[in-house]
């Protein structure tokens, strides 16, 4: 997966003018019960801006892939949540299931020729030694797509497959979970194709 990815990171900072006229970040409270990076502490009445950056983190895959510029930042409105709603957090699965979907595909149609292999050895009543030793390599190779289609669905933690539960500890003001961004790219041109 490492030639296939790369992390990156999206900070945010809301920032307030302050009585000496100079924007500061504002206090993000942690909170265990919150999904997001935690609370802002929002004064009343303040004029405010948005700070945000992407960058790629380091040793996180080889996909070259560079944010050149953050062209639109789009803000919904506060509001107040009782604590028996679900809490709210920019996790979000669309992109994550386009994969799922797409590796699935790619991982039946490798399971259906393997499966026509297999059965057009199966049914030779006498096998030489090369057509029994292929037909062991594609009983094998089957098996490991099993076991691939397994992670595809049920990711162990930190395995480095999308979608796996990360088994972490985030700094204060980061949200827990790590949102998969899918490139729908042609390979020829890495175009999105629209």
């Amino acid at each position: 997966w490492s030639e296939l990815t790369r992390k990156l990171e999206l900070k945010i900072e809301v920032q307030e003018l302050n009585d000496a006229g100079e924007y500061v970040g504002v206090e993000v409270q942690p909170r265990l019960d919150v999904g997001s990076g935690g609370i802002f502490q929002l004064r009343q009445g303040q004029q405010r801006r948005i700070v945000a950056s992407v960058d790629p983190i380091a040793n996180s895959g080889t996909l070259p892939i560079i944010c050149e510029s953050i062209t639109s930042i789009a803000v919904g409105s506060p509001c107040v949540r009782s604590k028996l709603q679900k809490p709210l957090d920019s996790y979000q699965d669309d992109d994550l299931n386009a994969l799922r979907s797409k590796w699935n595909d790619a991982l039946s149609r490798r399971r259906d020729y393997l499966g026509n292999q297999i059965q057009k050895y199966m049914k030779k009543n006498v096998k030489t030694d090369v057509e029994t030793e292929r037909e062991q390599s594609l009983v094998a190779q089957w098996v490991c797509l099993t076991e691939e289609r397994n992670s595809v669905m049920v990711p162990a933690p930190n395995s480095g497959v999308p979608g796996a539960p990360a088994d972490w500890e985030p700094p204060d003001g980061t949200e827990v979970h790590v949102p998969v961004l899918f490139l729908d790219l042609n390979a020829d041109d890495l175009s999105t194709g629209k």
